[in-house]
């Protein structure tokens, strides 16, 4: 049997493939929390009632447009915002990552048998099949 071809290479696939997966959604978890941290200071940045609004540039020509502009883009802020989900995106990503963090934990612990053993017994392999059927869920 080739190196490459020994069941103990599953264990390492699944690790390789576990670590990505909450990479990925630590990844999404991170950029949906920014942009939804974006939006809610865009909006109380720029409302009509923040300290912002009372500075003098906006009695300028310019100013007036620049301010007209940012409440313009505000107001899409306001509207697209509750249709986005944000805050159910960063459960749901949240949820999976440490999902996946825990499965990592298990599939390293059992790398570090494996490791420790010099050797992929039955007892491994049906501990395999256990963290294998936890990522289903």
């Amino acid at each position: 049997m080739k190196k490459d071809q020994h069941p103990v290479w599953n264990v390492y696939d699944f690790l390789r493939t576990i670590r990505l997966n909450v990479k990925y959604n630590q990844h999404l978890l991170d950029y949906f929390s920014k942009l939804s941290m974006s939006f809610d200071l865009s909006l109380a940045i720029i409302a009509p009632s923040s300290s912002i609004a009372t500075f003098g540039f906006w009695g300028t020509d310019e100013g007036k447009i620049v301010w007209q502009v940012l409440i313009a883009i505000t107001a899409i802020i306001a509207f697209i915002k509750p249709f986005l989900r944000l805050n159910d995106k960063i459960k749901y990503h949240e949820r999976l990552a440490l999902g996946y963090d825990i499965l990592y934990d298990e599939i390293i612990s059992l790398k570090n048998k494996i490791s420790n053993s010099q050797q992929y017994t039955g007892k491994h392999i049906l501990e395999f099949e256990e963290i294998e059927k936890k990522e289903e869920y």
